[in-house]
């Protein structure tokens, strides 16, 4: 009985520390993360175990994006080449190589089927880069919001390059026309909430971000980093693109933080 009673209570202490222990290597991860591949054929799965389905296959020096972690495994963007499917009483073709959605909130499949693993979602008048059509299904490339999940063991974070000595300008110094006499080099810092600027066809800039000031500025970026962003308060960095087709000033990003 004693015995019993020491072994009972040994257990949650030893879980204990190996929870602390995975909670601090956690805050050490600022997510979205990108991640650089180390070996060749490395698989991405459908799902955080090794018994898990095979998406697709990354070889060494791949760079991918990673939104979370969970027990070893990070989940990513699942990359081009992993094609993915949509059912096509769900979407419209707009020419030979790009489908609409025309319903709310559709599911991305692994395979054609409607019993197949769903890896993503897609919403009403989102554009997908049509492969192709067969039996009632289309196969796409995969939106921003498909994701596999990659064994940490096989990836590094990527290296960042250092960033060039440029002259930062504040969202109050930033004009808002096509008048910018800086140089075009010059570097730009904005601070506020990022939202999605609309899904609109063949639109170049996605995502936009609204200052304290209420100025509104474009972004250009990697559309996963945008959308894993998007609704929270952030600073971005880059340099600024004032195009005379455009109503607002567009943000070439080269840094993004999150503020909360």
């Amino acid at each position: 009985m004693h015995l019993n009673t020491r072994i009972f209570l040994a257990l949650p202490a030893g879980l204990l520390i190996f929870a602390c222990g995975f909670t601090l290597s956690q805050a050490e991860e600022v997510f979205p993360l990108q991640l650089e591949v180390m070996d060749d054929s490395v698989n991405v799965r459908a799902d955080s175990t090794v018994n898990s389905e095979v998406i697709c296959k990354l070889n060494q020096g791949d760079l991918i994006l990673a939104f979370s972690e969970s027990y070893g495994w990070y989940k990513v963007a699942l990359p081009k080449q992993a094609a993915v499917f949509v059912k096509d009483n769900l979407a419209a073709g707009l020419d030979s190589k790009t489908v609409k959605i025309i319903k709310d909130s559709v599911n991305i499949r692994l395979h054609p089927g409607q019993s197949s693993r769903i890896v993503g979602m897609a919403q009403k008048g989102q554009a997908l880069t049509l492969l192709s059509h067969d039996s009632g299904w289309y196969k796409v490339e995969p939106t921003e919001s498909c994701f596999g999940w990659l064994h940490k063991r096989f990836v590094k974070k990527a290296t960042v390059l250092p960033k060039k000595e440029e002259a930062k300008i504040e969202v109050g110094d930033i004009k808002g026309n096509t008048q910018n006499e800086n140089k075009p080099d010059d570097t730009f810092t904005a601070v506020g909430r990022l939202s999605r600027y609309g899904w609109i066809f063949k639109k170049s800039y996605t995502h936009k971000i609204v200052t304290q000031d209420y100025k509104i500025f474009l972004l250009k970026a990697e559309r996963q980093l945008l959308e894993a962003a998007v609704g929270h308060n952030v600073k971005v960095t880059g340099k600024i693109n004032n195009e005379l087709s455009q109503k607002y000033p567009v943000i070439e990003i080269t840094q993004m933080e999150a503020l909360d």
